[in-house]
């Protein structure tokens, strides 16, 4: 690596490489560049418990680093509100609609905009198809709409978008998605780049899973959320059947109505003890069916 834009290139493609972010902190404190710190508290936490009693002390520091780089190298991004990416050492940072729509070229080619990968969207307006229009999305890996009334409309809107075009994680959790959102979500150009989709709390049903999985590209996604999205057996047996479920390492399904039947279709899947998290709580899923998942799959909430 011979640059700062080498390695956050390499992190970008490589989030999981905690030696490439060692190699990178150990370069910036070559150059005396308080920037390690950052990047090596990172390390300590992936490599700690999410329960750890450590993992305290470890967030109070992340937030005294973040405080005193707002005063230093961070400064351009005091408008808004800066947090760190989970686990990778990049930056996200949260600004309603807009502010999104000021952003130009010229002010996202600044150096601290290099390291912000991620977007929280707030207070969007009911003109969904401009918000979705703003080029400023194209610098944006990670985009977070939870909480937002999107509904039928601003997810057309959304799947429409031209310029979400590094985008790989997309939350949208409470977002008012009814049954017909999965057949619109499923038409999107840009879902075969998502590795993460966050769909908790949304009306989505059976029929709308059902025709996400089977009409939409998942090919690189490896976490699903859907919590809460008033599930039952008949949207978890298209969902087994897919062929991104055997690449899949996190699937949250807590809070549905699944039941026996839906325990007895993930247990049987060959790929289930692949997950390293699936989260089943709050199912009913009980006696003879919930040991056999247990036996299954070892990264089991239930």
């Amino acid at each position: 690596m011979r640059s700062e834009h080498d390695f956050l290139d390499a992190l970008r493609e490589s989030p999981d490489d905690d030696e490439l972010r060692l190699v990178f902190s150990d370069w910036l404190e070559d150059q005396d560049d308080g920037r390690a710190d950052l990047l090596r508290l990172q390390v300590e936490r992936r490599r700690l418990a999410p329960d750890d009693p450590a993992q305290a002390g470890l967030v109070s520091r992340q937030h005294d680093l973040l405080r005193r780089a707002m005063h230093g190298w961070l400064a351009p991004l005091r408008p808004f509100n800066v947090s760190l990416l989970r686990g990778n050492g990049l930056l996200a940072v949260a600004m309603p609609e807009p502010h999104l729509r000021c952003l130009d070229p010229e002010q996202l080619a600044e150096p601290p905009w290099h390291w912000v990968d991620g977007l929280r969207l707030y207070a969007l307006p009911d003109d969904f198809a401009t918000t979705f229009a703003a080029e400023a999305l194209a610098h944006f890996r990670h985009l977070d709409l939870s909480a937002n009334s999107l509904g039928l409309d601003g997810l057309r809107a959304l799947a429409a978008a031209r310029h979400l075009t590094r985008l790989t994680t997309l939350d949208l959790e409470k977002t008012s998605l009814p049954w017909d959102g999965g057949l619109v979500l499923a038409a999107a150009p840009w879902l075969g780049q998502l590795r993460g989709l966050n769909l908790a709390d949304n009306p989505l049903g059976n029929v709308g899973l059902r025709d996400l999985v089977v009409h939409g590209r998942l090919d690189r996604l490896r976490v699903l959320e859907l919590r809460g999205c008033e599930l039952g057996p008949l949207g978890v047996a298209p969902l087994v059947a897919a062929g991104f479920f055997g690449r899949l390492v996190a699937l949250g399904l807590r809070d549905n109505a699944l039941g026996d039947d839906a325990g007895k279709a993930l247990a049987a899947s060959p790929h289930v003890g692949r997950l390293k998290l699936l989260d089943l709580r709050d199912n009913a899923i009980q006696g003879r069916v919930a040991t056999r998942l247990r036996q299954a799959c070892p990264g089991l909430l239930l």
